[in-house]
């Protein structure tokens, strides 16, 4: 979740920014001190989320918090100084489904940082949906497990900064190394290497690594989500749910490729792309450390065709 401060006071816009990193999936994008120097259109396609500052009588401010709750795609929440006499005018833009007030304290301590990480959550589940992205957009999808790290770093490696696809995958892994593995593929890509966010929409040039905080999927409009393991399923992050939920979109066609890995996720919602439309393809036995999910797919018909590494790199270098 992206989100954007517009209040005059610093050391608050501070606070709150400490505050969201105890909600893990939000990111504070822009900070705004003085409202006449910032352009709040800008929020609506940069943010997912504005904290923005009510000063009662400053018309230029309000005007700006009533735009916001009537006509963007945007969660506003309203902070409010509860050392104010009279705000019962910012109740005025309270009546908006995507709107709501913070109280901002005199002090900034941990309490209040609690109270706002707490708002984000809430606010999350209540923003509202937002248009579909423009459709035909290209996506690389990459499934892998045993031996995938290896083989990520040899083809992000070489892969041109220029390419025009996004890059998205879901490689078998805990918890507690999902930010060091995209900090490591980062550092030998040219590629911008980050773990997905939820609410984020895949962007061409950039490589997304899965978190294994839950199932990540492309959602029906093209933006990242994360489900819960309700099925119990053995590996987390799915291959199986990232690909099938991109078989059930219309946003982005593609390529899915499975790597090197054990068991058989991935082969299922594979044969899925390939019926509609989708190019398929496998890492070869030979440089597979564990042929396993290739092999699977190959098995029920759902890859194109077996490919080293080196050809996964040039077909992804050559995507138009």
């Amino acid at each position: 979740m992206k989100i954007t401060i517009v209040h005059r006071n610093s050391s608050l816009t501070k606070a709150l920014t400490d505050a969201a990193k105890l909600h893990s999936a939000s990111n504070i994008v822009n900070v705004i001190h003085d409202i006449s120097q910032g352009n709040i259109e800008n929020t609506i396609f940069s943010s997912n989320l504005v904290v923005i500052e009510f000063i009662k009588g400053d018309s230029k401010t309000n005007a700006a918090i009533e735009k916001l709750v009537k006509t963007s795609k945007i969660m506003v929440l309203i902070a409010v100084n509860k050392a104010e006499p009279d705000y019962s005018d910012v109740f005025d833009y309270v009546g908006y489904s995507n709107s709501d007030i913070i109280y901002i304290p005199e002090k900034f301590d941990d309490k209040f940082k609690e109270y706002f990480a707490a708002n984000l959550k809430t606010a999350e589940k209540l923003i509202p949906k937002k248009e579909q992205v423009v459709s035909g957009k290209h996506i690389t999808a990459i499934g892998c497990s045993t031996g995938g790290p290896s083989v990520l770093a040899n083809i992000l490696s070489s892969i041109s900064g220029n390419i025009n696809t996004s890059i998205v995958i879901a490689q078998h892994l805990d918890e507690i190394f999902a930010n060091d593995l995209a900090d490591w593929l980062n550092s030998k890509s040219e590629l911008s290497v980050s773990l997905a966010k939820k609410g984020d929409a895949p962007e061409v040039g950039k490589a997304y690594i899965a978190s294994p905080m839950g199932h990540l999927i492309i959602d029906k409009n093209g933006y990242f989500d994360y489900i819960e393991n309700t099925n119990n399923l053995s590996y987390i992050p799915s291959v199986d749910v990232l690909f099938k939920s991109l078989a059930e979109q219309d946003v982005y066609k593609g390529l899915a490729v499975l790597l090197t890995g054990m068991g058989r996720d991935g082969a299922n919602s594979m044969l899925l792309l390939k019926n509609k439309g989708w190019s398929t393809f496998v890492q070869d036995e030979k440089s597979s450390a564990v042929f396993g999910m290739p092999k699977a797919a190959l098995e029920i018909n759902a890859s194109n065709k077996q490919l080293t590494p080196e050809e996964i790199i040039k077909l992804i270098n050559t995507i138009i």
